[in-house]
């Protein structure tokens, strides 16, 4: 019962795929029925469309765009890199009996092993 609805569906999605093919196209004032220039045209549009477009990537541009609400500072002091004292006092500082990490490890894993790892 399921392969033969399965089978239906696929052969509906076939046949009406089937009957939407652009046979035609408008290109400016020009109607268009030669395949290969229909493919040409929708294959040229479309890289035109998600090309890079270099205006957009203009630093000034984004800055203009987009609203500076982070001092450089502050922004400074949050993308920094953590050094290994201070992961050691975040890990050291968890709670032994607390919920395993999504790994699968507690806290106490970590405590235990810190030296290999």
């Amino acid at each position: 019962m399921v392969i033969g609805t399965l089978i239906f569906f696929h052969r509906t999605t076939k046949i009406k795929n089937k009957n939407k093919a652009i046979s035609s196209i408008r290109i400016e004032e020009e109607i268009v029925t030669d395949p290969q220039r229909i493919s040409n045209h929708i294959v040229n549009y479309y890289k035109h469309l998600f090309s890079s477009n270099f205006v957009l990537q203009d630093l000034l541009l984004v800055n203009e765009v987009i609203p500076k609400i982070i001092e450089d500072h502050t922004n400074n002091l949050l993308t920094m890199l953590l050094s290994i004292e201070e992961i050691k006092v975040a890990v050291f500082s968890l709670n032994n009996e607390g919920a395993p990490s999504p790994g699968g490890f507690g806290a106490s894993f970590f405590h235990h092993y810190w030296d290999i790892i």
